[in-house]
């Protein structure tokens, strides 16, 4: 309107954007009174010039419709407005007059359509003139207005598919992510309850156990040395079974509470913050300065940018890696465990743990975040095989990625890479 409006101000002629049947769509603009008043006042005349408007206004891709109006004889324009090749509306101007206008034949019109005479007489001649050679100017110019409007009418479309589309995939995604989400918190409420059930026979054996242990001991200290085979079973044989039976449902114990471990992580609240890593490793370095120093390990600290995260998590990340250094340390050689750090440059920050301890294969590095992978496969260091897998479950939940490698003289070679201090974390 405020387009159509100015255009009219500023050429001097009426104009109208209306539908393609000729209704309109727009506010007139400019209209004399000629028209507005007296001519579409009458019958024939508002049926008339609705004819006119539409065939004024009727699809033309190559240029502008000029012609003389259908009704009261003044000239008129119109350009075609497109989406996509569709033709969805009009934009007539014109009411106009120039030396081709007959004005004997316009006042006789007055008398065909029922119009005060006089005052279509008096109205005619307010009607503004232009030399036809201006007006055909006026109407290419409108054309090519016309041409923008459609170019953007059909850009809106596309823009307003693309939101629509986006928005029904975020809907999409949030609706999955829910689900997810759901399912998740579902499988780990799970995974509580059964770890939870599970410990209570476990209890019941291992107290069980013991007791016949306790009683076989016992018994096999009251009964007589001639009786050889009863002390037999009760010294050697039913021992040996208890051991058993105890050494299994402890291992069992272990790993439920393993279980336990990974399903409360999935249910402890995130707290991201920024972090001074320099401060934290120093934290980690000195809970476990008994450890190290029984160990005769050194442990060397470099510059370590600050990252957003959660601390007590991230604190049992580097915990691990410590942890893990000294479990498969190389006894033959002093331990030594570097702890660095750099910024990536793309919005992440990368911490690296190295160690020369034991070592690992690169098939060993490719499964150590495997639920209760264990890279001493006889058992000669103590673990339950979790503690990698939830360090990884903790690197994701960061929005961080993490790997391993073997390192270049032995050892082992963890990677984090988390957001930095200024980054949103998941």
């Amino acid at each position: 309107q405020r387009l159509q409006d100015a255009f009219s101000a500023a050429t001097g002629v009426a104009s109208l954007i209306t539908r393609p049947d000729g209704t309109p769509i727009t506010r007139p603009s400019n209209f004399c009174r000629l028209c507005n008043d007296i001519i579409r006042r009458t019958e024939k005349g508002r049926r008339n010039c609705a004819l006119s408007d539409t065939t004024i206004g009727r699809h033309k891709a190559d240029g502008p419709v000029m012609q003389r109006c259908l009704s009261g004889g003044l000239w008129d324009g119109g350009a075609s407005i497109t989406v996509g090749g569709r033709h969805v509306a009009s934009w007539l101007m014109g009411q106009v007059k120039n030396q081709d206008c007959d004005e004997k034949e316009i006042l006789a019109y007055a008398r065909e359509i029922g119009a005060d005479e006089a005052e279509f007489a008096r109205e005619l001649a307010k009607v503004p003139s232009m030399p036809k050679e201006q007006f055909a100017k006026i109407c290419d110019a409108l054309f090519l207005m016309a041409q923008q409007l459609s170019l953007k009418a059909y850009q809106n479309i596309l823009q307003a598919r693309v939101i629509t589309a986006r928005i029904e995939a975020e809907k999409k995604a949030e609706l999955l992510n829910a689900e997810l989400l759901a399912k998740n918190q579902e499988m780990e409420s799970y995974l509580y309850i059964s770890s939870h059930d599970l410990r209570s026979p476990l209890v019941n054996i291992q107290g069980f156990a013991e007791s016949i242990a306790k009683y076989c001991a016992e018994l096999g200290r009251l009964l007589p040395q001639e009786k050889g085979r009863p002390k037999v079973l009760l010294e050697e044989k039913l021992p040996e079974a208890v051991s058993f039976v105890t050494s299994s449902s402890a291992k069992m114990d272990s790993l439920i509470n393993g279980l336990l471990k990974i399903s409360r992580l999935g249910r402890v609240e995130m707290r991201p913050e920024p972090l001074d890593m320099e401060k934290l490793a120093a934290e980690v370095v000195k809970t476990a300065t008994f450890q190290l120093r029984e160990a005769g390990a050194e442990v060397c600290l470099g510059l370590l940018p600050p990252c957003r995260g959660d601390r007590a998590q991230l604190s049992q990340v580097f915990s691990n890696f410590v942890d893990n250094a000294l479990k498969y340390r190389d006894k033959s050689r002093q331990l030594r465990i570097e702890i660095s750090g750099r910024d990536t440059g793309r919005g992440t920050v990368e911490y690296t743990v190295s160690d020369n301890g034991k070592g690992l294969t690169e098939e060993q590095a490719a499964k150590v975040w495997q639920l209760f992978y264990r890279a001493d496969p006889r058992g000669e260091v103590k673990g339950d095989g979790l503690g990698l897998t939830i360090v990884k479950r903790i690197a994701d939940r960061h929005g961080g990625r993490i790997k391993a490698a073997p390192g270049r003289d032995g050892g082992a070679v963890f990677t984090l890479e988390l957001p930095n201090s200024q980054e949103g974390g998941k």
